[in-house]
């Protein structure tokens, strides 16, 4: 039985003794996480083809498409502002 493609999928619990299914993380197209990050989507698919930004890749007939996690988007995100250490102001001063 094949769930409905709108339909939330559910992973089963591997852990004996526990039942029950948990909630997965529904991926999100180019054109929804490029709003997320504020990126166009065009710059967001380059991301992901080159490996910068974490993508999963579909097969199509005529080419990759992608789809990413809003998790791992935010994730990836909050490393890249944590990287920036360079002083903004450094370009501005005269010696």
């Amino acid at each position: 039985m094949r769930p409905a493609d709108n339909e939330a999928l559910q992973v089963r619990q591997i852990s004996p003794g526990v039942s029950g299914t948990l909630p997965t993380e529904p991926f999100i197209n180019a054109k929804q996480a490029s709003g997320l990050l504020h990126l166009s989507a065009k710059t967001l698919l380059r991301f992901a083809r080159q490996g910068i930004v974490p993508a999963h890749p579909l097969t199509g007939k005529t080419r990759k498409q992608w789809r990413f996690l809003e998790s791992e988007l935010y994730a990836w995100a909050h490393e890249r502002v944590n990287l920036v250490t360079s002083d903004p102001c450094l370009n501005s001063r005269r010696k």
